[in-house]
């Protein structure tokens, strides 16, 4: 008798130990679960907001063919590209030429994965027009300018 009593309870220890582990898995991948819901709602970096960050760029930086509002908004793989190669700066005297900024509008979105997004598009100046693709990233809680070309042309 006092055989089976123990078995008994060493079966009841087991079943004890068992339910806490699947309470401690279970409990464990509700964790995960809400963390990475949480993460998806508090990152929620949507075309929206890429957009939104792309236009006031194109308007900061053509309105006035601004150096320093380039370098304020660059990534830090940007920053090491516009020291190496100053081409796109340089031109911004040229592209001067072409006068007030009017309007843009982006004619290509291509949503690399969802921190990042290049667009291509037509700016419009009181004497002429400048392509421009440009890339975004999410990088340290904002968006930063990856890559940028400029492409102007003035009307005749």
């Amino acid at each position: 008798m006092s055989r089976k009593r123990s078995s008994l309870s060493t079966l009841r220890e087991i079943k004890q130990e068992v339910v806490k582990f699947a309470a401690l898995v279970f409990g464990g991948v509700v964790a995960v679960i809400l963390g990475i819901a949480l993460y998806l709602i508090a990152t929620d970096d949507t075309e929206e907001t890429r957009r939104a960050y792309a236009d006031q760029s194109v308007v900061d930086i053509t309105a006035k063919w601004d150096e320093q509002a380039v370098w304020q908004r660059a990534s830090p793989r940007f920053e090491q590209a516009l020291i190496r190669e100053r081409k796109l700066l340089n031109r911004f005297d040229r592209y001067r030429e072409l006068g007030k900024y009017r309007s843009h509008w982006w004619t290509t979105m291509v949503e690399l994965h969802k921190r990042s997004a290049m667009y291509a598009g037509e700016v419009r100046f009181e004497h002429g027009t400048a392509t421009i693709v440009m890339t975004v990233v999410s990088e340290a809680g904002g968006w930063k300018i990856e890559s940028m070309e400029i492409g102007g042309s003035r009307e005749k």
